[in-house]
């Protein structure tokens, strides 16, 4: 946000919103396209200037000042020098971390998660899903087959995973159940990020380009529970809650009624992502917030 002696202008999910103080009634003043809306690394940059209170906002591919007072706009013209050079198409290679024989440990294991019991741990190397014991025993695939896969969630009673998969350049909402090995596709063709399971087992809810949504597994029916793309959304042990992180704080949104969520946390940093239990939080902090 950005804060100058007459108004304050806030990107919001969906609007830019101007709030010209000390009123403080916040007005939308512009829609945002696809392209300039919260995608998962990063959030729209806009300049204010203090005097006139014009906006200056990149959206659908232009330069845009934009009237705070009633939202109109106008392309801001410029030119560019441009260099173009065409080379000769050159075929990818293909995609194989490791040759059959290739034993060697992989360089980066990411998103290590642990059951509720504490007895297995599912993480992400080469882009597959590993399951193991956490006493002893080696790592094993989650589950046969291409694809990428990434960000496992347990559910409570450890029974089954929820991961997303890539294939083809489609992602899926999927899960698997340990007992069985069989997986099932949840959702498909969207962007899922987060997955995480309700206490009692019947929804997964996942963070959108638009908000945090979660998916009935008895009839696949979707629900949005805020328009705010939290990171790592999860329940509170009772269901009741709901906890994320946005922009520089943790959030709590009580689930009945359907409001908004709330900032629990004031910090110095960035705050990236945070995990809520009834005893302690953990957070994870950037000094630096553009890193």
């Amino acid at each position: 946000q950005e804060v100058y002696a007459e108004h304050l202008a806030v990107l919001q999910p969906a609007h830019l919103t101007y709030i010209p103080l000390p009123e403080g009634e916040a007005r939308p003043i512009l829609p945002l396209t696809e392209t300039s809306r919260f995608y998962w690394f990063g959030r729209p940059r806009f300049g204010v200037d203090s005097g006139s209170g014009t906006v200056y906002f990149a959206d659908a591919g232009r330069l845009w000042a934009v009237t705070a007072s009633d939202g109109s706009r106008m392309p801001v013209v410029f030119n560019a020098p441009v260099r173009m050079e065409i080379r000769e198409p050159v075929a990818p290679l293909p995609f194989n971390p490791f040759a059959p024989e290739d034993s060697r440990p992989p360089r980066v294991v990411l998103d290590p998660i642990l059951s509720q019991d504490g007895n297995t741990l599912v993480f992400e190397a080469t882009g597959d899903l590993w399951i193991q014991d956490s006493e002893a025993g080696p790592a094993r695939p989650l589950l046969e087959g291409p694809g990428l896969e990434w960000l496992a969630s347990f559910s409570w009673d450890g029974r089954r995973v929820a991961f997303v998969q890539e294939l083809h350049g489609q992602q899926s909402l999927k899960v698997l159940d340990r007992a069985t090995g069989e997986d099932v596709t949840l959702l498909s063709g969207g962007r899922y990020v987060y997955p995480a399971w309700s206490p009692d087992g019947k929804r997964v809810i996942y963070t959108a380009p638009h908000g945090v949504e979660a998916v009935n597994l008895t009839d696949g029916g979707t629900e949005k529970l805020t328009d705010v793309p939290m990171a790592r959304p999860h329940f509170s042990a009772d269901g009741q809650y709901l906890y994320g992180t946005a922009g520089d704080a943790v959030y709590r949104l009580l689930l009945e009624g359907h409001g908004q969520p709330e900032p629990i946390t004031r910090l110095a940093g960035s705050v990236s992502e945070a995990i809520v239990s009834p005893r302690w939080m953990a957070v994870r902090v950037r000094s630096c917030p553009s890193i």
